[in-house]
């Protein structure tokens, strides 16, 4: 029996590309989320920052929000959908929705199922 492969270097690229740019288009914007966040909250939180992923098997752009109000405080992380604005969950304080332990099973697998592919 004769086997053949093909290959579509092409079609690789081109993929890549479009994942390439729907990444980068979620950084993007992202970024502008959380900039707006932070200027709306000008004051109320000494650490932050955030972490950007376009999730490809769900085709979401999510964005890993860290923040605390102080130095030395205890951190809060939320995951949100930045297209629709939506919230999938929270561990540690502020928000009373959707709140998990950082430690749990389930928010381990919010966060899994969405910043990772």
């Amino acid at each position: 029996m004769e086997m053949i492969f093909l290959s579509f270097g092409n079609t690789y690229a081109a993929s890549k590309k479009e994942d390439d740019e729907l990444h980068d288009k979620c950084c993007q914007k992202a970024e502008q989320v959380f900039k707006n966040e932070m200027a709306k909250n000008a004051g109320a939180f000494r650490v932050s920052n955030y972490y950007c992923h376009y999730n490809k098997r769900l085709n979401k752009c999510f964005m890993l929000e860290i923040f605390a109000k102080k130095i030395g405080d205890p951190l809060t992380k939320m995951i949100v959908d930045v297209n629709e604005n939506k919230l999938y969950g929270y561990c540690g304080e502020g928000v009373a929705d959707k709140k998990y332990d950082c430690e749990s099973p389930m928010w381990k697998s919010i966060l899994k199922d969405t910043m990772e592919e």
